[in-house]
């Protein structure tokens, strides 16, 4: 009937088309205890001061999250530390199930190849946002860093990340507290973000199944079941093209590829999306 060499490799076919049917800019950093959860709430999940993780070359302030230095993510660098701004914040990204984009770049260039992407890229942060700072004397590749946590006024907001320097001596990782319009104590340059770039989520539907056809090879019976002794229901005439939804076992029979099968009886019927059965003599 179906133009193929084996038709149970088409019956396998079928079956699965069915069933398928950040080198930069070293922000302070720190520690904390609560769960990523409390970032929905509009009061904070915990003080500055309870936040003393500072000049950490490794994951220790990071590590609640499931970071860890043999983390990979999207591709990106890590220092011999395994930090990089830019590799965290992918981590937590892909974490999130979002949507890889494209290679964003060094730190500083992630605003501008967001846009080229499609993502949104705002001055007002959003929880779940990369914060993206552009370049600065301490740090010429710029910083991105992950929020975790906003006030409702959005003039407050927690960030995590982990950084190296260019000399490559520091490379720390921990959360801090940023003010807008405030420099952090301590810290001259790290500021207020330059910005906040959203990514999209991943798509989780799964492509439709392809309709698989087939050729009639000789006329041959519409069955109502996978049987002879079923209701005849008409022909499929010769050289026709049929769309087929499935295969099953059933009454073996000679046909036009019996001689492919030990004892030459072909019991493959297959079901056509008129909802009638193609015998095996086709």
């Amino acid at each position: 009937m179906i133009a193929i060499s084996k038709r149970a490799v088409i019956g396998i076919l079928l079956v699965l088309a069915l069933v398928v049917g950040m080198a930069g800019l070293s922000v302070a950093e720190a520690t904390v205890s609560a769960s990523p959860a409390a970032a929905k709430s509009t009061k904070a999940p915990m003080s500055q001061k309870s936040w003393p993780c500072y000049q950490k070359k490794n994951q220790v302030c990071v590590k609640q999250f499931g970071y860890k230095k043999s983390t990979t993510a999207w591709g990106y660098p890590k220092d011999r530390y395994g930090n990089n701004c830019t590799k965290y914040v992918a981590f937590r990204l892909s974490k999130m199930k979002m949507k890889n984009p494209g290679n964003m770049g060094d730190a500083y260039k992630w605003d501008s190849n967001a846009k080229k992407y499609g993502l949104k890229v705002t001055k007002t942060p959003a929880v779940g946002d990369v914060a993206q700072w552009n370049t600065s004397s301490r740090s010429p590749r710029g910083h991105v860093a992950y929020v975790d946590w906003v006030s409702s006024d959005k003039k407050t907001i927690y960030v995590s990340s982990t950084s190296y320097d260019d000399s490559g001596v520091h490379s720390y990782s921990g959360r801090a507290v940023l003010k807008k319009g405030k420099t952090m104590k301590g810290y001259s340059e790290i500021t207020w973000p330059s910005n906040f770039i959203t990514f999209k989520k991943a798509s989780t539907n799964k492509p439709a199944p392809k309709a698989v056809t087939a050729k009639v090879m000789a006329k041959t019976q519409k069955m109502s079941k996978a049987t002879l002794k079923s209701t005849q229901k008409g022909w499929y005439a010769k050289g026709s093209k049929l769309t087929l939804k499935c295969y099953v076992r059933g009454q073996k029979v000679k046909g036009y590829y019996s001689k492919s099968f030990k004892g030459g009886w072909d019991d493959l019927w297959y079901k056509v999306s008129d909802g009638y059965y193609e015998s095996p003599r086709g």
